[in-house]
């Protein structure tokens, strides 16, 4: 795997042959695709190290409404056949979670890609609830008393603004880096006592993070990370659409020489990171999870 530098979690998958990413569909466009930027400075980097050129300096690019379309035709431009699909999660977790991905492959690798169709799981938020979680995660009554008063607030003012309670029999909001501060876009009810909020364990599961994850990190930096993250098994079964396209439609010779610092990138990132795909040369592409 291609290690790029400064670039957030939401970048799933680069390759010296193509690259996998996500951003965000809430907000504006406008703000996805400003000078400073996820997807900007992707460009600016990830392209870089696949050593292909850009049609022209990215920091000319204007944020406006034609700004997607403009950098997908930088994208082309560098030399790359462009896939994007929006998808939303809750139909493999218990997430109201829509993401724009981005495919891309060389044009002279000639690959005939398709995103995957996701069969509806059906999955339930009490699914992935802890059964006995820690008082810790239980709103204090000042927490609970003010969440309650701005809800009201806003309320009152014709807006949406406010905390949610989950069902447990349906999915939650979108899970964000802000939760570490008081959780109220995500509440579990526990009558009597007051809301809580989601554990961090129960955060990596909405994400489709399995058990074995670990979770090194203060709860803190575990909210921030998780509310960054991308949804496991989407990504995963791109990714396996991704190889196996790559596999079926490109003759081994077009691969077999990546760009200069490739292999050396491999290395560094097998000191035990996770890594979402690692194709060796020679050999079948494979698709390898280390949650």
């Amino acid at each position: 795997m291609v290690k790029i530098p400064d670039i957030e979690p939401d970048i799933e998958l680069t390759t010296p042959w193509g690259f996998l990413s996500s951003l965000k569909c809430s907000g504006s466009f406008m703000s996805l695709f400003s000078r400073d930027s996820l997807l900007v400075r992707f460009l600016k980097v990830g392209l870089k190290n696949l050593y292909f050129p850009v049609s022209r300096p990215l920091d000319e690019i204007e944020p406006t409404g034609h700004t997607f379309i403009t950098i997908k035709e930088h994208l082309e431009g560098a030399g790359f056949d462009v896939w994007e699909k929006l998808v939303d999660a809750r139909l493999v977790v218990p997430q109201h979670r829509e993401r724009i991905y981005i495919v891309g492959f060389r044009k002279d690798l000639r690959v005939r890609f398709g995103f995957p169709e996701f069969r509806d799981q059906k999955p339930r938020l009490k699914d992935i609830l802890e059964s006995n979680p820690s008082p810790k995660y239980t709103l204090s009554k000042k927490l609970w008393a003010y969440l309650r008063r701005y809800k009201e607030k806003h309320q009152k003012q014709g807006n949406g603004f406010g905390y949610g309670l989950a069902d447990p029999e349906g999915i939650t909001r979108t899970l964000t880096a802000r939760y570490y501060k008081d959780g109220a876009e995500i509440l579990i009810q526990q009558d009597p006592r007051n809301p809580r909020k989601l554990t961090p364990r129960e955060c990596a599961r909405l994400m489709g993070f399995s058990d074995t994850f670990k979770i090194p990190v203060s709860d803190t930096q575990a909210y921030k990370q998780f509310g960054n993250s991308v949804v496991v098994p989407i990504v995963e079964q791109i990714a396996q659409v991704m190889v196996k396209c790559l596999y079926r439609d490109t003759q081994p010779s077009a691969m077999k020489y990546p760009p200069r610092g490739f292999e050396s990138s491999r290395r560094k990132s097998s000191d035990g990171e996770e890594n979402i795909a690692d194709i060796s040369l020679g050999e079948k592409p494979r698709i390898l999870f280390t949650h």
